[in-house]
C-alpha cells in the first residue's frame, strides 16, 4: 500500500482560506488578547502565523482555558472520549 505524503498542513487549502479584507499582517491586538481562566474560546487557526499552531482538525472546536504558559494559554477540550490539554497562542483563539 502507498504511504500518504504531506505534513500537518496537508489538505487545508479551503479550511485556512481568509476573507480578502483579512489578508495581510495580523493586528497587534490579536497577539495581546487576554483571557481569564474558565473562559470558553474557539480555535480559529490563522494560517499567516505558524507559532503555536495546533493541529488542523481542531479548527472550529471549543475549549476551556485552564491556565497560562508564558504568552500562550493552556486549553482543555474533549476529543471523542479523551480530554486533551493544548498550549495555544492567543492569535489562534476567539472569545465566545
Amino acid at each position: 500500500m502507498a504511504v500518504r505524503l504531506g505534513g500537518s498542513r496537508r489538505k487545508t487549502r479551503n479550511k485556512f482560506r481568509k476573507n480578502i479584507r483579512d489578508k495581510g499582517k495580523i493586528n497587534v491586538s490579536r497577539y495581546m488578547q487576554k483571557f481569564n481562566i474558565g473562559d470558553k474560546a474557539v480555535f480559529v487557526l490563522d494560517s499567516s502565523c505558524n507559532k503555536g499552531l495546533p493541529n488542523t482538525k481542531l479548527h472550529g472546536r471549543v475549549g476551556v482555558i485552564v491556565g497560562e504558559s508564558g504568552k500562550n494559554y493552556i486549553i482543555e477540550l474533549k476529543d471523542k472520549n479523551a480530554k486533551k490539554k493544548l498550549n495555544v497562542s492567543p492569535v489562534h483563539l476567539r472569545r465566545i
